[in-house]
């Protein structure tokens, strides 16, 4: 329910909804079966295999939005719809940070190796 409107209807929903800075947005992770989605603004934007359940975040001024999911073994970070370069995983309960309003950071894995991303938005 947003704004007095059902929202699409899940199994489950696994977090609790986060509100943007300026209160203008909403979000949440939610699952079909096998199948993962983030909801934002009521509506599906991405369908996954695995989700950073604490990873959902909003950059202070409220422009941008970041999540990580995986798909089949390729995980990666979506910033604005956007995909980052694939990782092999991100360490459990890793948060994407924001540094600024168009730069954030996390931990991922790739080659057993853990390493410090810095991603920045144009």
């Amino acid at each position: 329910m947003l704004d007095g409107k059902p929202g699409p209807l899940f199994e489950d929903i696994d977090v609790l909804p986060l509100f943007s800075p300026n209160s203008q947005h909403v979000t949440y992770f939610a699952w079909q079966g096998e199948k993962g989605h983030v909801i934002f603004d009521g509506k599906p934007i991405m369908q996954f295999d695995e989700c950073g359940l604490y990873s959902l975040t909003f950059s202070p001024d409220s422009k941008h939005f970041a999540y990580t999911a995986q798909k089949g073994k390729q995980s990666f970070v979506i910033v604005d719809g956007i995909q980052s370069p694939v990782y092999d995983d991100f360490p459990n309960y890793s948060h994407l940070i924001f540094d600024s309003s168009n730069s954030l950071h996390t931990l991922a894995v790739r080659n057993q190796s853990v390493f410090l991303v810095k991603l920045t938005i144009q």
